[in-house]
């Protein structure tokens, strides 16, 4: 997107085809707050600067954020260490949590070690008994992502992982409405 201009982008059609949404216009982060503000919503603002550097992205962000009085509940998060690196040291108070997909040996304890408050890993890392105890141990939430299939959102939820990230809201909270109510008759 960083080849378009503001005007430009909102002129497209973000629909991917689906003819339940015919026409879906590119909301602006201000935006997305702006629906959220009003709601009981948490929101996960993940900086997406890992491959273009966007000079002062983490400022800009925190200042918005403050601007609606939202900082209790929004989450950071980034596959950029540095940039969330970054946001934790100039609002020390804010969520932050580190994504990752590649396996590198002492993931937990990395995260922990830069003040992070959670581990974000991809889905297949929630198989890894280790590593959620580790992460654990060092005193993280896990937010695991992108999870959208009704068996690994039930998996996700008996592990307990923190936060849930998926493509399908819907999906995942009738799931999680079966799972309390099969965990409440089988007390």
């Amino acid at each position: 997107v960083k080849s378009f201009t503001l005007e430009q982008l909102k002129q497209f059609n973000f629909n991917n085809h689906n003819p339940e949404y015919p026409l879906c216009r590119i909301p602006t982060l201000e935006e997305v707050i702006q629906l959220i503000k009003p709601t009981d919503l948490r929101i996960n603002i993940e900086l997406k600067n890992g491959i273009f550097v966007y000079e002062g992205i983490e400022q800009k962000v925190l200042d918005l954020v403050k601007r609606y009085e939202m900082e209790d509940r929004v989450l950071y998060s980034s596959f950029n260490h540095y940039s969330i690196v970054k946001v934790k040291q100039m609002k020390p108070d804010a969520y932050c949590g580190m994504l990752h997909e590649d396996r590198f040996i002492g993931v937990p304890e990395y995260v922990a070690e830069h003040g992070m408050d959670a581990v974000h890993p991809a889905l297949y890392f929630l198989l890894d008994e280790d590593y959620v105890r580790k992460a654990r141990q060092c005193g993280l939430e896990i937010n695991s992502w992108t999870i959208n299939e009704p068996e690994h959102i039930w998996g996700a939820l008996q592990l307990g992982i923190d936060i849930l990230i998926t493509d399908y809201p819907d999906r995942a909270i009738e799931i999680r409405r079966m799972f309390e109510e099969k965990r409440k008759n089988n007390d």
